[in-house]
């Protein structure tokens, strides 16, 4: 049986969408072996790549031109969130 009948395509935007917040998180999140990103910093690699990430491989580009349009609103939840 092929699983992917059985997925809705609303789920798989809602996972487009997870995996782009995750990739933007991360980047902005202080680890112990790293400094957070700045916003700008975090833009960059998600839409132009560096080293690790290949935007054009790693993410849908639907999921690039939206994050294009509305990347400040992310940047203010993000920082809501770490209040």
């Amino acid at each position: 049986r092929d699983w992917s009948s059985d997925v809705c395509s609303s789920d798989l935007l809602a996972a487009r969408i997870v995996q782009l917040a995750d990739v933007y998180d991360a980047l902005r999140s202080t680890r112990p072996y790293k400094k957070g990103y700045s916003h700008e910093r975090a833009c960059k690699v998600i839409v132009e790549g560096d080293a690790r990430i290949d935007p054009i491989s790693h993410f849908d580009p639907a999921m690039i031109a939206l994050f294009k349009s509305c990347h400040a609103e992310m940047d203010k939840v993000w920082r809501k969130l770490q209040d």
